[in-house]
């Protein structure tokens, strides 16, 4: 099997031998693939091929014509015997550029042979060569040769990946552009452990063979770490690395530090840390960022837990002007009970930004509590206020906002329940405040109300105020009656000054079912009163499980403005299931526009076919 596999890739590595009639136009290529255990048809990379001077060769043996069919319009070659997957493929052929063309899913693709494996007492070795397929333009496949290993070193672990192109085009001449490899070291134990990683990619190998390997980017890298932990409440980790693009764009360098304090048991935690990242551009312009934080958390108590944290990120630009400083520091508190009736946090944070134009500062302090001392009553509340002084100014001339909300909830009968809300929201120079009282309750089992008022408050403006009535009647099994008053109606925090009327039927007799609603609005201003509503009603009649009609008529208007305008339509369905898979349906429809005086009418109709798999 060894003296098979090394004269496979001889075969690849070595054009045959034959002798070669092709046409002096002809562009000459080799594909290369491997079996896939079935004699074909494999698909070269081009079709259109010229039928001439065609070499196939399989494991290091050259075919005979009659071993295999070409067929060289499909680009497609046939052999008698089945191409087991263990096998590789090389076909030798030539074609017209004016007359050929690409195959959209060639069996071309790369193919690797393994030359030596070697188990020993330090490691494993293992040298291979891989054949990539030929690039657009009819070159020969590229050859990649690897070696690879794993090795006991100093009591740790040392993996070894080295690639080598000998034939990759571009990147120079030097034995490192055509090269590829990945190194990585590691030693230790969870008390105290190190690692080392490298990867580079030269300017050759990378854009050529380096993609079927990984190392795509013509870029050097290396990282190293450290890390100890000598005991259950001391720990620290190190990491610096360099990355480096060869095409001489730029570099970056990165350093991180983190030591790590208590943290067992009920004992506080404790953490600082240092970060480093310093980028090069091409022109030697450097930029870096550096970034120091230390967080530290606890328990309070029983039930309660505090947290802090500060951060300082320091900014250097590349050019004057561009430098900053932001600080960042915070502290919240948490505390409750067991069964979680009482609950309360605090949170207060600090930032500042300085650059060129000053110190710009951001205090925010946020408060929550939650009480709920029985099933029937519940109570929330939650603050929070932010002051902001600019760069370059006075403390007074800073702004300060706030907004807060409080909430109970009361359910003093069964069926029935309370709540009131408040939300106020301003600055120093305008206030808004929002409540709201809702109260819901069923009466016997057939009839339930439910009101509300909503009070606004606002310096800058005028608001009026929205009553809200709703009413919920079921008569009889399959039948709901509903209806509701609205003084002052909000819609998407647009308050109206109208009032809104709706009422609505759902009912269900047999084989029917009815559904209908009527709502309408009434807008009185001093200077324009109109009115607007809408009118449906829809009729379903089920002839079947299978078999539904349906019909639908809505109008809606509007009155009181220069012209009266609208629309009204008019609707026809059925549906019909066949088994659980099929079903189909014809609909109609037709639209008038009442604004449109003896307007032509939109008249729709469609039927539908549905299969479901």
């Amino acid at each position: 099997m060894r003296s098979v596999r090394l004269a496979a890739a001889a075969s690849v590595c070595i054009a045959a031998s034959a002798p070669l009639r092709a046409a002096a136009t002809d562009t000459r290529v080799s594909d290369v693939f491997a079996g896939q255990n079935k004699p074909g048809p494999y698909a070269l990379a081009w079709k259109n091929i010229s039928p001439d001077a065609v070499v196939a060769v399989v494991d290091g043996v050259t075919l005979a014509p009659e071993a295999y069919t070409l067929d060289a319009g499909k680009g497609t070659v046939t052999f008698k015997a089945t191409l087991k997957p263990q096998s590789v493929a090389r076909v030798d052929y030539g074609f017209d550029p004016a007359k050929a063309q690409r195959n959209p899913n060639p069996a071309t693709s790369p193919v690797t042979v393994s030359l030596l494996e070697r188990q020993g007492a330090f490691g494993d070795a293992r040298l291979q060569v891989t054949a990539l397929p030929g690039a657009v333009g009819g070159s020969d496949p590229l050859m990649v040769w690897g070696l690879s290993g794993k090795t006991l070193l100093f009591g740790g672990g040392l993996q070894s990946q080295l690639y080598v192109s000998p034939d990759a085009p571009g990147g120079g001449s030097a034995f490192v552009d055509r090269a590829g490899i990945r190194l990585g070291y590691g030693v230790g134990d969870d008390h105290l452990r190190a690692n080392f990683s490298l990867e580079r990619s030269g300017r050759g190998f990378a854009p050529t063979a380096g993609k079927s390997f990984g190392l795509a980017e013509a870029a050097q890298r290396w990282s190293a770490g450290m890390a100890a932990k000598p005991a259950a409440w001391l720990a620290a980790e190190f990491k610096w690395g360099e990355a480096r693009d060869l095409s001489g764009t730029g570099s970056s360098g990165q350093s991180a530090l983190s030591v790590r304090l208590f943290g067992t048991g009920r004992a506080p935690l404790l953490q600082v840390s240092r970060t480093e990242d310093t980028r090069f551009t091409g022109d030697g312009a450097a930029a870096s960022v550096t970034t120091e934080a230390v967080q530290a958390s606890g328990k309070l108590g029983g039930t309660g837990t505090f947290a802090a944290q500060g951060q300082r990120v320091t900014n250097d630009g590349p050019a004057p002007g561009t430098d900053q400083v932001k600080q960042d520091a915070s502290l919240s508190v948490a505390t409750g009970t067991k069964d979680t009736r009482v609950q309360a946090s605090a949170s207060l944070s600090e930032s500042a930004t300085q650059n060129e134009n000053g110190v710009e500062s951001r205090q925010t302090v946020e408060v929550k509590a939650r009480l709920q001392p029985s099933a029937k009553l519940s109570v929330s509340a939650e603050a929070r206020q932010q002051a902001v002084t600019p760069a370059h100014g006075e403390k007074d001339a800073g702004q300060q906002t706030w907004n807060g909300a409080a909430s109970i909830e009361l359910k003093p009968l069964a069926n029935t329940r309370v709540v009131g809300t408040l939300k106020t929201q301003g600055d120093r120079d305008n206030q808004a405040s929002v409540t709201e009282l809702n109260a819901e309750t069923r009466l016997l089992r057939y009839l339930t109300v439910s009101g509300g008022l909503t009070d606004r408050d606002d310096t800058r403006q005028a608001l009026d105020d929205t009553t809200r009535l709703r009413m919920v009647l079921r008569p009889l099994a399959g039948w709901q009656l509903t209806g509701g008053l609205t003084i002052n109606p909000e819609t998407n925090g647009s308050v109206a000054d109208a009032t809104r009327q709706e009422w609505a039927l759902a009912a269900r007799l047999g084989a029917m079912e009815l559904t209908g609603g009527y709502s309408l609005t009434s807008a009185f201003q001093a200077l324009d009163a109109s009115q607007s509503g809408e009118l449906s009603l829809q009729v379903g009649l089920r002839f079947s499980r299978f078999t539904r009609m349906t019909g639908g008529y809505k109008d809606s208007f509007v009155y009181g403005a220069a012209d009266a305008r609208g629309a009204r339509s008019y609707s026809l369905g059925l549906n019909h299931d066949v088994g659980s898979a099929f079903n189909f349906s014809l609909s109609g429809s037709l639209n008038e526009d009442k604004t449109v005086v003896a307007g032509p009418a939109d008249l729709k109709a469609e039927a539908k076919v549905g299969l479901k798999f």
